[in-house]
């Protein structure tokens, strides 16, 4: 499981530098960035770790086109991951005079 940085899990294993050098260079490569959030900051859990593990990566033309888009982690129910909601807030669009 790959995690951006070490703080990114809790309990278990200590993240080692690897696991997040190679997200973080996947993220660079691709030129995605992690969509701003609310709610828990851990996604995923055995009840034992806990871990930031589901993300919503996002690209220069998706906030572009939707930059008032929040991700919003949900409360675990059955699943050991969070549901991700994601919210589209709209936004008065300018009139142009032209």
């Amino acid at each position: 499981m790959l995690v951006l940085s070490k703080d990114d899990r809790m309990g278990g294993n200590a993240v080692t530098d690897h696991e997040v050098q190679e997200l973080n260079l996947l993220l660079e490569v691709c030129d995605l960035h992690e969509l701003r959030s609310m709610g828990p900051y851990y996604s995923w859990t055995n009840k034992t770790v806990w871990s930031r593990i589901d993300r919503v990566l996002i690209n220069a033309m998706w906030y572009a086109t939707f930059d008032y888009t929040h991700s919003q982690y949900m409360p675990r129910g059955l699943s050991n991951h969070s549901p991700i909601l994601l919210q589209f807030i709209t936004t008065p669009k300018l009139v142009s005079s032209f």
